[in-house]
Formats: C-alpha cells, structure tokens, sequence
C-alpha cells in the first residue's frame, strides 16, 4: 500500500464514528441527519477501492 492510499484509508476510517452515529440514531425529524458536504472527499475512497481492487486480482 502506498503511503499516499494509507492515508486516504486513515481518513476515512476517522470518518467511520460519524457515519455509525447518524446510522444508529433514533428516527427523529428533529434529529440533524449527515448530508453529501459531510462526507468524504470521493477521491479518497476512490483510491483506497482501487487498491483493494489490485490486491484482489
């Protein structure tokens, strides 16, 4: 793994906590839900499925 795709992995394992709060929160209509600008950049997950992708073949 490069260095560079070792850091796209490391932030988007840091994204983990907030994706597993908005999906194990309560159904709520006054509960803020997670929106497109609080995700990751896609370039990140872009390079570590890649990645995943050369080690698998």
């Amino acid at each position: 793994m490069k260095r560079t795709d070792k850091a796209h992995a490391q932030r988007l394992a840091a994204f983990k906590d907030i994706a597993d709060d908005v999906m194990h929160r309560p159904i709520s209509a006054t509960v803020p839900v997670i929106s497109m600008n609080d995700l990751p950049e896609p370039a990140r997950l872009n390079a570590v499925l890649q990645e995943l992708l050369s080690i698998l073949q």
